[in-house]
């Protein structure tokens, strides 16, 4: 997936024409064999990013609010399901703490922009303290139906729910419990679902200085070892037994699942980690590419790495993202083209993936003294045919840059 140096994709001399002359250099240079198929599509699509828009296109039409009195409150997560047609989103104040579930689709009446609508809620939390820390999408199979993973804390005790979602027969959106743990000694920072398919069905929690494990079917837990420090991001690999934990201590751990924990003086401590990486830094996200030698990290203070596992070390970062306690999210597109995020200055910027380029900043869509921070998810392949582009959330608002192809 990951190369040896590139072309440089070529720059027009007018800024002006940008768009046009860029696309017929690339085109040309595609033609005459100076670029692959894969090269042409991959800097065709990072010269459009480049062209979004500083400023939205639309904003997109307001969910149903029944419970924040639309005023309090602010998005906190907006995560897309692999089919790129559902969106969890998360919006939590100093009382509350939502899920709201909503479908994605194309807006005919604006340019094929993407709508979300159907908006419906699964699940209420109603306490001051507890706050939800994490939601994922737990599984992609239309067969069982879509499920959700959450964890919450915050407060007395820290929980991790799964449940699955559907639309009853008058259709509105149901909940149907999976599965619960609770505990009232150790927080609840993150979690992850086990994709794997070779494996039973298995959640992760990230916690007070481990990760514990839970099988659904059997509600067996075990514990896996983080260097005695905070679990605050987790991934699944989908092919191997293998659980990254990016700690607070600055490691990205790889443990082996298949080790039987219940002998514990077979497996010193530590011995159960098959890879570790040394980021240094607080790490607060993790992404697997589809080729799993490559992992993308970043950290608290706004460094953001691509690792390469078989070298142990990293072979780019990309430059930027404001950051200096904040546990943000940074995130790969779907063509594993671009790396994206928002940091705590409220600008969305995109970088290559495949060399760390900047190549697009864009400034928060509303005023500096906005408290809440952008919130982004982007894709070039949203469900129904709708326009590739980026949806941005912010306090209360979703707002749609389109993508110019």
């Amino acid at each position: 997936m990951i190369q040896g140096k590139e072309p440089t994709p070529p720059k027009p001399a007018v800024q002006t024409a940008a768009n046009s002359r860029t696309m017929m250099l690339l085109q040309r240079n595609r033609e005459q064999g100076q670029l692959t198929n894969q090269q042409f599509a991959r800097f065709a699509h990072e010269h459009c990013v480049k062209m979004l828009p500083m400023q939205p296109t639309r904003e997109l039409t307001p969910f149903p609010d029944t419970y924040f009195n639309g005023e309090a409150g602010s998005i906190q997560f907006l995560k897309v399901d692999q089919h790129q047609d559902r969106v969890l989103m998360v919006i939590h104040d100093s009382f509350l703490s939502r899920i709201w579930q909503g479908s994605v689709n194309r807006d005919d009446n604006n340019n094929d922009a993407v709508a979300i609508d159907n908006w419906g809620t699964v699940n209420v939390l109603g306490t001051r303290s507890n706050k939800i820390t994490n939601v994922e999408w737990a599984t992609s199979d239309r067969d069982d139906g879509l499920q959700v993973l959450y964890t919450v804390s915050g407060g007395q005790t820290s929980s991790a729910q799964l449940f699955k979602i559907y639309r009853d027969s008058s259709g509105r959106w149901k909940k149907e419990f999976v599965f619960s743990t609770e505990s009232m000694e150790k927080m609840c920072w993150t979690c992850a679902w086990n994709h794997n398919p070779l494996m039973q069905p298995q959640i992760s929690i990230g916690s007070s200085r481990c990760a514990v494990i839970f099988d659904i079917a059997t509600a067996n837990r075990k514990e896996l070892y983080s260097g005695h420090s905070d679990v605050l991001a987790q991934v699944y690999s989908r092919h191997r037994p293998i659980l990254f934990n990016g700690t607070r201590r600055g490691e990205i751990l790889g443990c082996d699942l298949r080790v039987d924990l219940r002998e514990p003086q077979l497996y010193p401590e530590g011995k159960t980690v098959a890879c570790k990486l040394k980021h240094r830094v607080c790490v607060c996200s993790l992404k697997l590419l589809k080729d799993e030698n490559y992992i993308l990290a970043s950290d608290i203070s706004g460094k953001i790495r691509l690792w390469d596992m078989r070298m142990g070390r990293h072979i780019y970062s990309y430059q930027g993202l404001a950051n200096k306690h904040s546990q943000l999210t940074v995130s790969v597109d779907s063509s594993e083209t671009l790396v994206y995020g928002a940091g705590i200055d409220k600008c969305t910027k995109f970088w290559s993936l495949q060399d760390g380029r900047l190549l697009h900043t864009i400034p928060s869509p509303l005023p500096m003294s906005t408290d809440g921070l952008p919130v982004p998810a982007y894709s070039r392949q949203w469900h129904g045919g709708a326009t590739p582009g980026l949806v941005l959330g912010m306090e209360r608002q979703l707002f749609w840059y389109s993508l110019a192809l």
